[in-house]
């Protein structure tokens, strides 16, 4: 499923539903930005252990330190390399293996 551009409280009712293994966001979003989308994701026992990696061109140093603080959570600058997206989700997908 793919999810794109709503508010905060939307995606967050969307992923929940979905029972999301993972997402992706940005860090500039409309009306709100993707630190405050993992914190809200984060305030939910369904969405709390979502991993999320952000893709994003337009950061600051303290974007990179609050998203690498946050549990489950990586940053891949843009332009994206396919390789590294490949590589995180992979260490994802080794340390937060999908429940079946």
């Amino acid at each position: 499923m793919s999810i794109v551009h709503c508010d905060v409280v939307h995606y967050t009712a969307l992923a929940s539903e979905a029972q999301a293994k993972s997402t992706a966001l940005d860090i500039r979003m409309p009306m709100t930005n993707g630190i405050n989308t993992l914190k809200y994701l984060r305030s939910f026992e369904r969405t709390a252990q979502i991993p999320v990696i952000f893709i994003s061109g337009d950061y600051t140093d303290e974007n990179l330190t609050e998203i690498a603080l946050a549990p489950r959570a990586a940053f891949l600058q843009k332009p994206l390399d396919l390789a590294d997206l490949n590589t995180t989700a992979e260490r994802f997908l080794h340390l937060y293996p999908v429940a079946r």
